[in-house]
């Protein structure tokens, strides 16, 4: 996308993401939010106390209706309520390495913040496939592929 706004990047998004799905969106100047799309609309979700956490299923209330994932993956709700806690326990202290931490939790393990497969569930094959940290203001993210346990993040620079 590499749009110079968060406004001209909306533009992209509002014609061209109409399925389910989600991006997380942010600049240098430290504004982010969040936009939840399906075929026929579009929801903007701002940060919360400084904070935007999302998880695998929908958070618009209007299109939980159709949200196949919480549907199937019901442990999702789990996983958004343990890092919304952790995070809200460290607020005002959260740092990209303690984020690290957070992303890799293995709390209600395996349905955990760092999830990974279950075998005894071997029609849902569903694990972390990527973790990712924004830190807008300083122009860094933080890129987690696969099981941040498992995973390395790698610092990229904008």
């Amino acid at each position: 996308m590499r749009q110079q706004t968060i406004s001209n990047a909306l533009g992209v998004l509002c014609q061209a993401a109409r399925s389910m799905m989600y991006y997380h969106l942010g600049n240098s100047e430290g504004r982010f939010i969040g936009f939840e799309s399906t075929f026929d609309e579009v929801n903007i979700i701002q940060p919360e106390r400084d904070m935007l956490v999302h998880s695998n299923h929908y958070m618009t209330e209007r299109f939980k209706k159709g949200d196949w994932y919480g549907q199937s993956g019901p442990d999702t709700y789990i996983r958004i309520q343990r890092i919304r806690r952790l995070m809200e326990l460290n607020h005002g202290q959260l740092t990209p390495e303690l984020m690290m931490e957070i992303l890799a939790d293995h709390n209600n393990y395996p349905n955990s913040i760092c999830y990974h497969l279950d075998e005894k569930k071997p029609l849902t094959r569903v694990s972390t496939q990527v973790s990712v940290i924004m830190v807008p203001a300083e122009e860094r993210m933080f890129v987690a592929c696969g099981n941040p346990c498992k995973y390395e993040f790698v610092e990229y620079k904008f």
